[in-house]
């Protein structure tokens, strides 16, 4: 995606050596186009509270998307026709709409219009931005780190403490959360001997919509090596020959792995992957897989969407998805442990077998 919309003028101030206030940058904060096709502008970053003003350099060239102590001041341009991934920031950001309009969605349910000239104050929640329109959606976005301490009803296991990354107070546990109403999510039955095969992932009640999930997280794995394996993860079923894709499997995942499939079934080992990636093509002929930006990364755990699109139209992302889903990961020493797929989407005339 390209930003249709113009380099934006930024004036910084600041103080000379002799020590009267100057015009310190007087530029043009150009977009950088980052995952799910946003255009970021970086304006000003800082990396401490209270604030340094005395700082060398042009604070907006940091690499920071998120930050735990400080403030990041950004504008993004939603590209038209997008539907923003689920997620949560340990901050509190305050949000301008400038121009066209966007939908805030949260993991109640509720979709809310906001409009150029409102405002959102967002304190750590769950949440995504839609813009269905045919133009970008320009938002400033103010987000401002090392927040409270939060804990909501419900989710007392899971607090949030500015520091600690994605683990909470009273143990490991991180909530994925997609409640999306115009997503069907689909139900889950966990095996009964879950515990036996993946004591990591906590399934309760025994059947219950793939938000509900809790997965354990455990030592960090590296970000670069959690990125790959998301990026073969999804790609892996572009191996239709079996032996290129059964050595693709050994590359990916860990030989005791683990895959509790969208249709309720649990298959194991490499063979396991083998027996049922070779089902999945074969239903799935004249359609191709392709990831749709959504992702997330936690120490060893991760989450990754993906969609189903008809064969040749993988470029063309105004084409309708025949299914819509996601992977959960959990990895240990460098490959895929365990693996859970769910669809939330799917086009019940072509493919009535799924998520039954």
């Amino acid at each position: 995606m390209t930003s249709p919309l113009p380099p934006l003028r930024r004036i910084v101030t600041g103080h000379n050596d002799a020590g009267p206030a100057t015009v310190k940058y007087d530029d043009k904060a150009t977009a950088k186009i980052v995952p799910h096709d946003a255009a970021l502008r970086s304006l000003w970053i800082t990396d401490s509270s209270p604030a340094n003003l005395s700082s060398p350099g042009d604070n907006a060239d940091a690499e920071v998307r998120i930050i735990n102590n400080g403030s990041i001041f950004r504008i993004v341009d939603f590209p038209p026709r997008s539907s923003g991934h689920m997620h949560r920031t340990i901050s509190i950001d305050y949000v301008i709409v400038q121009k066209a309009a966007v939908v805030l969605v949260l993991d109640d349910g509720s979709k809310t219009p906001v409009g150029e000239g409102d405002v959102v104050v967002q304190q750590g929640t769950m949440h995504g931005w839609d813009n269905h329109r045919l133009m970008g959606s320009l938002t400033g976005d103010f987000a401002f780190g090392r927040s409270a301490r939060g804990c909501w009803k419900g989710t007392e296991d899971r607090c949030f403490v500015p520091g600690r990354g994605c683990r909470s107070p009273s143990g490991p546990g991180l909530e994925y959360s997609r409640d999306r109403k115009d997503l069907r999510a689909t139900l889950y039955t966990a095996p009964s001997n879950t515990a036996d095969y993946a004591p990591s992932i906590a399934a309760s009640p025994a059947t219950m919509p793939i938000k509900s999930i809790n997965i354990s997280v455990g030592s960090h794995e590296t970000k670069e090596a959690m990125v790959s394996l998301i990026q073969r993860d999804i790609n892996f079923f572009s191996y239709t020959n079996p032996e290129e894709r059964l050595a693709a499997i050994k590359e990916i995942f860990a030989p005791d792995i683990v895959w509790f499939d969208f249709d309720g079934s649990t298959h194991h080992g490499h063979d396991g992957l083998l027996i049922r990636s070779s089902i999945l093509l074969d239903q799935l002929k004249g359609y191709s897989h392709r990831a749709n930006g959504g992702a997330s990364v936690c120490q060893n755990m991760a989450t990754a969407r993906w969609e189903v699109v008809p064969e040749g139209s993988e470029a063309d992302y105004e084409q309708i998805p025949v299914i819509q889903g996601g992977d959960v990961l959990v990895v240990e020493d460098g490959k895929i442990k365990i693996l859970w797929s769910y669809v939330d989407r799917h086009d019940e005339v072509l493919f009535p077998h799924l998520g039954q």
